[in-house]
């Protein structure tokens, strides 16, 4: 459950924000339409979705959403990341973002 409401966190975050600054949100999927009505009424731009899939075929169960404060760019969908094989073990690029320091995106 949420403590503070998802639309209030967003604009409390933006509102700490510098001019030209970034926002990083890690959340649950099934969250998405709230996150990004939320950041487009605060007329936050270059927003980019980034979905996380637990496993090759399955549905995103986290996405990573990145919003910059004045930016005019439209919304982008990126290719997102797969995390697992199906034995469990972390893909490549997985394992090289969380073991090394790779970049997400």
């Amino acid at each position: 459950m949420e403590e503070v409401e998802l639309a209030l966190w967003l604009k409390q975050a933006v509102r700490f924000l510098k001019p030209k600054g970034r926002l990083f949100v890690v959340h649950r999927a099934d969250r998405l339409g709230d996150i990004l009505a939320g950041l487009l009424s605060l007329k936050v731009g270059e927003v980019r979705v980034f979905p996380l899939w637990p496993r090759q075929g399955k549905p995103a169960t986290r996405v990573v959403v990145a919003a910059r404060k004045d930016a005019k760019t439209p919304l982008e969908v990126l290719s997102g990341l797969v995390l697992h094989h199906a034995d469990g073990t972390y893909t490549d690029k997985a394992d090289d973002v969380l073991r090394r320091g790779g970049a997400l995106f």
